[in-house]
Parts: structure tokens; sequence; C-alpha cells
């Protein structure tokens, strides 16, 4: 583990697992109920394929120092990005990924950035559409507003939900993915899987997903 600055002064623990050569990148954010020790399986597999993968914890999370709220964390990400991109990682090669919560600072960097592509795991459409408890999701405006920001963007899509989510309800990814404009789209929806038991139910076909999305998409 080490630790970003962010503008502001905030410490960010994060990992980097560096790819096989010629391999994508995964710039990775996780869920609510999340830390980097307890996401570190699916970290290991990805890398186990040759992927790389920077994940990081969101400020007031694990090790990493500050308040969670919309702007820290896209400090965090923002962080992360730069870490990769000033150390001989292209854009090309970097997958912005993020599951549940997390895929409120990765649609918000893939609309800033120009990554080989953007991949999503339980997204939401905004915080305040969703019952998830998040300290994100402070009124009184509402929080990490996808949906808008996915409408303006061109980058590769990969969204994965389970069709039994009872916490971000299936019907989430499926408007994320109606309203994006990208010609490169793909809506995978995994049965009898809910928002906490994904990986369980099939966390080999996330993973391969993610590996076949990001080899395809990435230079």
């Amino acid at each position: 583990m080490d630790y970003l600055k962010t503008p502001e002064g905030e410490s960010i623990a994060f990992v980097h697992l560096r790819a096989a050569e010629g391999m994508p990148t995964l710039l990775y954010s996780h869920g609510n109920a999340e830390d980097l020790a307890q996401s570190s399986p699916l970290y290991e597999e990805l890398h186990a394929r040759g992927l790389g993968v920077l994940a990081y914890d969101y400020p007031g999370y694990g090790q990493s120092v500050g308040t969670p709220n919309e702007k820290s964390c896209e400090r965090a990400i923002q962080a992360a990005w730069k870490h990769l991109t000033s150390t001989g990682i292209s854009a090309s090669s970097i997958v912005i990924t993020g599951r549940s919560v997390g895929s409120g600072p990765a649609v918000w960097l893939a609309s800033r950035t120009d990554p080989a592509g953007l991949a999503l795991i339980s997204p939401f459409r905004s915080a305040f559409t969703t019952a998830i408890p998040t300290p994100f999701s402070i009124f009184p405006g509402d929080r990490f507003p996808n949906m808008s920001r996915i409408r303006s963007m061109d980058h590769p899509l990969l969204i994965i939900h389970g069709e039994d989510d009872n916490v971000i309800p299936v019907s989430h990814g499926r408007k994320l993915f109606a309203a994006s404009p990208s010609t490169e789209k793909e809506l995978n929806v995994i049965p009898k899987a809910s928002h906490n038991n994904l990986f369980a139910v099939a966390g080999d076909e996330v993973v391969t997903l993610l590996e076949t999305f990001a080899k395809r998409v990435s230079k």
C-alpha cells in the first residue's frame, strides 16, 4: 500500500498492481461498504490474468485521510489517474472501472478524460435515485449525476448488473446503457445475482467480462 496526495492535501491510500507488458490497467473505484483490503481478491484475480489494477480508498475510508463527499472523491480519483499517466501508462490503456457508489467518481473522471473505456458494475443513475446508504448523497443537491454525464460520453462502455439487485435495481444499469451514445457498448445482466452477492454468484464471469472488455478496447 502507498499514498497519494490530492490538491487539498488529503492522503489517499492506494495499491497499484502493474500490468504485464502490453496489457491494460483498470483504475478501480470500489463500493460503499468496501475498502482496499476487502476488495483485494478481485484485484489479485485480475492481476493474475495480466491486467494492471490501481485501486484506492476514498477519503475517510480505510487508511485514507479526509471526509468522504462528492468533491473529495473526485479529487481522489483524479490523483489516481494522474499517478497512472505520470508513470508511463497511457490513457488509451486505462479502463476506468467503478462498482456501486464507485460508479459516481468513475463516470465523473471518464467525462473529463479520454480513457480506453468505462466499465461499471451495479451502477446508479445518481446518488439520490437509489436507497443505498452513502455519505456521498447529502442534501440538498443530488450527487454524482451519472445519467446526465453519460449522455455526453462516447467511450466504449461495459455495464454489469445483477438481475435481482435490491439495492441499486437493474433498471439503473439498463437506463444508463440506453442513455449512452457510445457505438461500442455492452450490457450484461447476471441472473440470480443481487447487489451484495454478485461476485459470489458470478465472480469468474465478472472478471472475464472485465478482462475481455479491457483487452478489446485498450491500445
